[in-house]
């Protein structure tokens, strides 16, 4: 992952796997995301298992 210059300049290498930028720009929003859905299917899980209603996500 990462433009090659920003391996080059973080890294001092192109043989590099990762850069703070792409941790930054790609990893943590994704990483954010993923999370958010992860507890919204918790919370549906639980509201049908209750028996309770679940409202719908516009």
């Amino acid at each position: 992952m990462g433009r090659p210059v920003n391996k080059l300049s973080e890294n001092g290498t192109f043989a590099s796997t990762q850069t703070s930028f792409c941790n930054l720009v790609q990893i943590t929003p994704a990483n954010l995301i993923l999370s958010a859905f992860s507890q919204m299917e918790h919370s549906l899980t639980a509201a049908i298992q209750r028996g309770g209603q679940v409202a719908a996500f516009a």
